[in-house]
């Protein structure tokens, strides 16, 4: 039952935002303007003081949009009261909290828009997209070209170079003459002679670029992209020939805090209240949504219309990447189609694009221009009363948010579902990128979390995943008697998160390359892992146990993981022994911050010997750990097979240990189905060689396009990289993964110990460091 506040509420409510049109509340606050700048002024006339009385007293005002105050606070410096230095802060706390679950460069597998095609003819131009350095150019069809603003010989900027020096449609670094085309090919080098190695070798990344609609847009995933028109949504519409829309204007500030304003159409009615495009817009209405194919929704008000008149919207359509789309419904039916995409230049900035196309044969010539002015001064403009709806209203609430929004400090309504929806679908998308990347070998991100004042956050290129950074030993422990724990502090910039079960590879100072699992995922810029001292091993854990101290800086690789956790699973069961425990340690402290249910059972000849005893006796998730010692007449030796066989069909099996008990694990689960059970192996598996399979065979490298035998007392990593093509590789025994190859056709002989079953029966990959092809047949490649 209604009560006599709620009326005076609603009384209330309609008096200070009554539904009515732009007109009557522009001049509503004009009024109230001129009648106080009149007063004043009058006011200072001999005996006409009385008319400043109560100037000074507190009053009701009428709501506005203020569009010249918000735009002039906007321009201020930072560093005042009104604009504390505090916003303009990157957040860098925040980022690497967040940033494995949260795109601050946005989503990387779409095409964006990067200049206006007239920007660039004969010249190169600089621009930065989703952070990443890169410059445009023309091929000599005039098509254009996009890379990675940075030369590959000395990292010296491209742009300081000069285009079309060696032919048209290349650039060359300004440095030494390194020259690329527009795949990022080595042409030449100047420095280096016409006969420089260096051409057809080395590379500059490249990435695909189109020019459609008088802009050029350049794609920054590592799919293979469909072209621009037919894998964005409503791209025909929107580059439909009539009067072009092309409006841009930079602010610094992230994406996200636009993110959550495009869907926000409850804000409409307040901070737009007296801008021109939205002027008639009604105060309330309640949220709704729906998803829309292609990866967007349509978001609306609960109650639709009752608005002042037509300047008002009841819906609004986001997609992804982060983009709103208005049709044939916007600006009375003017528009054929119209984007306002915000396109990420870093962390803390970006561009915001109006594209679109005026329905001409529709509003008649005169009138389509006009349209296309007033969307260009209302996301240009800064001072034009009514008109500066973006640098006059969104743009300066934005900018007082911060840098970055923190979602992880705000108190969200009921008018905040359709941000919450937009942000779990982009979190999602960001999810799935970062699983394609890892698939195809790339990297994500790079944070820089000391010294942000100097050092901007930038992208990792791809490639760094097959070369080395600094890291510094901060720490070093001895966990058991013949076992160390090893804390490395990564280079700033190179640093890169990663999941349970990865390992990194460590070159030592005597140049031998081993691989180690990291015991716990890493965070604040450090990986730790733990080395077993073998005294009759190949002299890598000796070097590093024995002479690597703390303070030293050895040179490691990004994180790779061929021994994933599969998420989603009912139950999970850890087992192992030894060393084995270091992957699986990570494991367990993730699958309980997951709130996941496992069980882990550990293998130890004495409790003296088990490494990390102390603290997985005291961890959070002790309760889940069973240990079981063997040495002497122990009682609680492991019986594997029995604990094997009792497994429920639903739970997911890892197992890392010593080469018995994986032998044990083979056999017991040899009739299960392919992928329920996961073993890593620190030694290659006893794999016997048949002299009947160590003849020679063909290859052929399909990509490369070469062909050339492989002897029967060479392998197939060294013989690819004899004849050119270089792969990845570390251990050289087949048993870490690096050199995991795609095969499209041929008979293999498999002698590693890192492919999953399933995987050798696909005969899709290969460990190219120890497997080969049957004696007199063909091998094909995809490299």
């Amino acid at each position: 039952m209604a009560t006599r506040a709620d009326d005076q509420q609603t009384r209330n409510f309609a008096k200070v935002v009554p539904t009515n049109t732009y007109g009557q509340r522009f001049w509503a606050g004009a009024s109230d303007l001129i009648g106080r700048k009149t007063r004043a002024l009058v006011g200072t006339l001999p005996g006409l003081g009385f008319l400043r009385a109560g100037s000074g007293t507190p009053r009701l005002q009428t709501l506005t949009s203020k569009s010249e105050f918000m735009a002039s606070w906007f321009k201020q410096p930072y560093g005042t009261p009104d604009k504390p230095s505090s916003i303009e802060e990157m957040p860098w706390d925040y980022i690497e909290r967040y940033q494995a679950e949260i795109p601050f460069f946005g989503l990387r597998e779409y095409w964006y828009p990067a200049l206006e095609s007239h920007s660039t003819n004969n010249e190169h131009k600089a621009v930065r997209l989703l952070g990443d350095n890169l410059v445009l150019f023309r091929d000599k069809d005039g098509s254009p070209c996009a890379l990675e603003n940075r030369c590959p010989h000395r990292s010296a900027l491209l742009t300081l170079g000069e285009v079309n020096v060696w032919e048209v449609g290349t650039i060359t670094c300004r440095y030494h003459g390194m020259t690329f085309n527009k795949h990022g090919d080595c042409v030449a080098f100047l420095s280096d002679g016409p006969d420089s190695p260096a051409c057809g070798k080395v590379k500059a990344t490249s990435y695909p670029a189109e020019e459609v609609g008088g802009i050029i847009w350049v794609y920054m995933g590592v799919a293979d992209p469909k072209p621009f028109l037919e894998s964005m949504p409503h791209a025909r519409e929107v580059m439909h020939e009539g009067v072009r829309v092309r409006h841009r204007v930079t602010v610094p500030y992230s994406h996200l805090n636009q993110l959550d304003n495009t869907v926000d159409i409850t804000h409409v009615g307040c901070l737009h209240r007296t801008c021109y495009l939205f002027g008639d817009q009604k105060m309330g209405g309640g949220i709704a949504y729906e998803e829309l194919p292609g990866n967007g929704i349509h978001a609306h008000l609960r109650e639709t219309g009752g608005h002042g008149g037509s300047k008002a919207i009841d819906e609004i359509r986001w997609f992804m990447p982060n983009l709103v789309h208005h049709g044939e419904e916007f600006m009375d039916g003017g528009v054929h189609g119209l984007w306002f995409w915000f396109v990420p230049n870093d962390a803390g900035s970006f561009t915001g694009w109006l594209i679109g196309s005026i329905n001409e044969r529709k509003v008649g010539k005169a009138r389509a221009k006009m349209i296309s002015a007033i969307l260009g001064r209302a996301l240009t403009s800064d001072s034009l009363p009514g008109m500066a709806c973006f640098m006059g209203g969104d743009a300066p609430m934005q900018m007082s948010q911060g840098r970055i929004v923190r979602w992880d400090q705000e108190q969200l309504a009921r008018t905040d579902r359709a941000v919450l929806k937009v942000r779990s679908m982009l979190k999602a998308a960001y999810k799935e990128e970062q699983a394609l990347r890892v698939a195809k070998g790339s990297i994500h991100w790079r944070t820089v979390l000391h010294e942000p004042a100097i050092r901007p956050l930038e992208l990792v290129d791809a490639r760094m995943t097959r070369s080395t950074m600094p890291a510094k030993v901060v720490a070093k422990e001895r966990v058991a008697p013949d076992i160390w724990s090893f804390v490395l502090e990564a280079d700033e910039r190179a640093f890169v998160p990663a999941d349970a079960g990865s390992h990194i590879d460590v070159k030592l100072r005597s140049g031998l390359v081993r691989q180690y699992s990291l015991v716990r995922e890493p965070r604040n810029g450090t990986y730790e892992i733990a080395v077993l001292r073998e005294e009759r091993g190949r002299g890598g854990s000796k070097e590093l146990c024995d002479s690597v101290a703390v303070g030293d800086t050895l040179e490691i690789s990004a994180p790779r993981n061929n021994f994933p956790l599969d998420q989603g699973r009912a139950h999970y069961l850890l087992v192992g022994g030894g060393i084995g425990l270091t992957p699986l340690l990570a494991m367990a402290r993730s699958l309980h911050e997951q709130d996941r249910k496992f069980d882990f059972h550990i293998c130890a000849r004495t409790p003296e010997v088990l490494p990390f005893r102390v603290e997985i006796e005291h961890s959070a998730w002790a309760d889940r750990v069973h240990v079981h010692y063997t040495g002497g007449n122990a009682p609680g030796r492991l019986d594997l097979p029995a604990l094997l066989r009792a497994t429920a069909p639903e739970t997911q099996v890892y197992i890392c240990g010593p080469k018995r008990m994986l032998a044990i694990a083979d056999e017991t689960t040899r009739d299960w189905r392919a992928g329920r059970m996961r073993t890593e192996r620190f030694t290659p598996g006893d794999v016997v060689a048949a002299p009947e399979d160590q003849g020679s065979f063909d290859v052929v490298t399909a990509r490369s396009g070469k062909r050339f035998q492989v002897a029967p007392d060479v392998s197939l990593l060294d013989a690819l990289e004899q004849n050119g093509i270089v792969v990845d590789s570390a251990c050289h025994e087949g048993t870490c993964g690096t050199c995991v190859t795609p095969v499209l056709s041929g008979e293999l002989v498999h002698r590693d110990s890192c492919l999953y079953d399933d995987e050798r029966e696909s005969g899709k990959l290969m460990a190219i460091c120890v497997s080969r092809a049957k004696p007199g047949t063909e091998l094909v490649l995809d490299v």
